[in-house]
């Protein structure tokens, strides 16, 4: 019999079990269509954006949803581009898939490092 009051589990560790298990369910539900969803959203212009917020996304100090939603809108507005067209490429790189909770939301599960290794990932693959 195992004594429940005994053990200690520190929030960081059940807040990154949750990581863990929301990321690889986002992965699992994308990998069979991230060929198509590539050929469709990451083009020469997904390729340039992906670049672009690479760079963005890396200078962001406090990385958290809400940080990461202004860098994003901010790149939209500037660049006059829509949303579809910057946030399907981030997703299709952390996720395989174009579908996602919210991309600030998305990209804070994932982690800084772990998300910018995936979106250099893509922009590898793509060449």
């Amino acid at each position: 019999i195992i004594d429940l009051n005994k053990i200690k589990v520190e929030n960081s560790e059940i807040e990154e079990m949750a990581k863990n298990q929301i990321q690889h369910q986002l992965m699992a539900s994308g990998m069979q269509n991230m060929s198509k969803d590539i050929d469709k959203f990451v083009d020469n212009e997904g390729h340039k954006i992906l670049s672009d917020l690479s760079k963005i996304l890396l200078s962001i100090d406090e990385w958290s949803e809400n940080n990461i939603d202004n860098a994003l809108k901010n790149y939209q507005n500037e660049n006059n581009c829509s949303v579809p067209k910057v946030n399907q490429p981030i997703r299709i790189a952390l996720t395989g898939s174009t579908k996602s909770p919210s991309l600030g939301l998305t990209l804070a599960i994932f982690g800084k490092n772990e998300a910018l290794k995936r979106i250099d990932n893509l922009i590898d693959h793509i060449g």
